[in-house]
């Protein structure tokens, strides 16, 4: 057992010669906290890749649908509250707004890029170029940490308007 409590089990992996963690599941029933996280209704997902013409943000490659992740632009980590709006009815320019196309790699190095601005009040970078284009490194105090205006200029909120202010500067 772990320090939480929970059962994990150590197994030599043949293939990549190291003994890794092995956690027992509990169960198959979806929890209502994870229904939360990730209780996007399925046409509406289907609609998000439709309008984001199935381009994953980080890299700008197109990607079959299986193969990417609807990610909310602003952080989970930082609602205070459910969302409010998850229908497939939902507008282009809201899904526009709100949302981005991720492959699993790259969704988990967001989360983490998040997750640390959020516990730490440091930003996230696209890895090895520290720009913002709104703010700096540092959260800003003045702005409440469940505010998404805090996260506006920061490469891992908007990859493409980030791509796009950077760009305005090599340019000049």
């Amino acid at each position: 057992m772990d320090e939480k409590g929970k059962f994990y089990k150590k197994i030599f992996c043949n293939e990549c010669q190291n003994k890794t963690v092995h956690r027992k599941l509990k169960t198959l029933e979806i929890l209502k906290e994870t229904k939360n996280r990730s209780g996007l209704a399925r046409k509406l997902v289907k609609k998000i890749k439709k309008v984001l013409k199935y381009e994953e943000a980080v890299f700008l490659r197109k990607i079959e649908s299986k193969e990417l992740e609807v990610d909310h632009k602003f952080p989970q980590i930082r609602w205070n509250k459910n969302e409010e709006e998850n229908n497939a009815d939902m507008r282009e320019e809201i899904i526009k707004r709100k949302f981005i196309l991720l492959s699993r790699s790259n969704n988990l190095l967001k989360s983490r890029y998040c997750e640390k601005c959020f516990k730490t009040g440091k930003r996230g970078s696209f890895p090895g170029i520290n720009y913002w284009f709104r703010g700096s490194e540092d959260w800003n105090n003045n702005i409440d940490k469940y505010d998404q205006n805090g996260c506006e200029g920061c490469f891992w909120n908007n990859p493409y308007k980030w791509r796009s202010e950077i760009n305005k500067l090599v340019n000049k």
